[in-house]
């Protein structure tokens, strides 16, 4: 895959460099600020352009004294350019390889996930383990959570509640339309969790939500039997290193950047050895 910095632009320095980077046929948006290395790298959730994700920004303006952090747009989103789909995993981490040579910014990397986004992260450090001193994981979508969660579901009922009807058939889409579930054109059936031990010993911490988003109605027994799985695919995400741990943050929804920002900023300094 080629990559280039577009016309005018200007190179990486200490302090980081901002503008559009042609990547392949696509110009992609970066937004780097702060020291230089190791640098941060943030993957933002599922349909959000990092750029434009004020928890995000917030966490990078906390970190930019002591680390460089990185917020791109992922092909299709904000200032980056669309493309079509369905695309695979590995599109995705070429796009962010091919952008970070476009952009001068040499590792090593520390890589942040977020949900959707620690999908990416994963596969990008198990394809770049020279490349990546740590990975921070939070709430991260496991491949085949929708399959695992349409197995635990009832039978249809044309009297079950609204709530769970509606979680019904978002499964549905996105077992069957990737594009539609926030995916952004990934196909979902052809992927998988980077395999057991891919990354070694590089230092994993995986950050889950400790606290339900359930809509109003949804069956309780079944909530608690879904949040029994998650558990499980998120403790799966630590078998990829031999040196994960794992926490379960009480007070925090999905979006865990938003809703514990700090423990995040702490999680990232001590992957940096700050």
């Amino acid at each position: 895959m080629s990559a280039a910095a577009l016309p005018g632009q200007a190179p990486a320095t200490s302090q980081g460099v901002r503008g559009d980077f042609l990547v392949g046929e696509r110009r992609l948006h970066l937004d780097c600020r702060g020291q230089a290395g190791p640098t941060v790298i943030i993957e933002s959730g599922g349909g959000s352009a990092g750029t434009g994700d004020a928890g995000w920004t917030q966490i990078r303006d906390a970190l930019r004294s002591r680390l460089r952090i990185c917020l791109y747009d992922r092909a299709g989103l904000g200032r980056s350019d669309a493309v079509r789909g369905p695309r695979r995993i590995e599109d995705f981490v070429g796009d962010l390889a091919g952008l970070l040579v476009a952009a001068r910014i040499e590792p090593p990397y520390i890589l942040v996930g977020a949900s959707f986004g620690g999908l990416i992260a994963a596969h990008f450090a198990t394809r770049h383990r020279d490349k990546v001193l740590g990975m921070l994981l939070l709430d991260a979508v496991h491949p085949r959570q929708w399959q695992r969660a349409s197995a635990l579901l009832p039978t249809p009922d044309a009297h079950e509640a609204s709530a769970l009807r509606a979680f019904r058939e978002a499964a549905q889409r996105a077992i069957s339309h990737s594009q539609q579930a926030g995916f952004e054109g990934l196909d979902l059936a052809a992927t998988q969790l980077p395999l057991p031990g891919s990354l070694g010993a590089m230092p994993l911490t995986v950050l889950t939500a400790g606290r339900d988003e359930w809509a109003p109605g949804f069956p309780p027994e079944l909530a608690r039997a879904l949040r029994e799985d998650w558990l499980a695919m998120q403790a799966e995400m630590l078998d990829l290193s031999s040196r994960s741990r794992h926490e379960v943050l009480p007070d925090s929804g999905h979006c865990v950047h938003i809703d514990d920002s700090l423990h995040v900023i702490e999680t990232i300094l001590a992957l940096a050895g700050h």
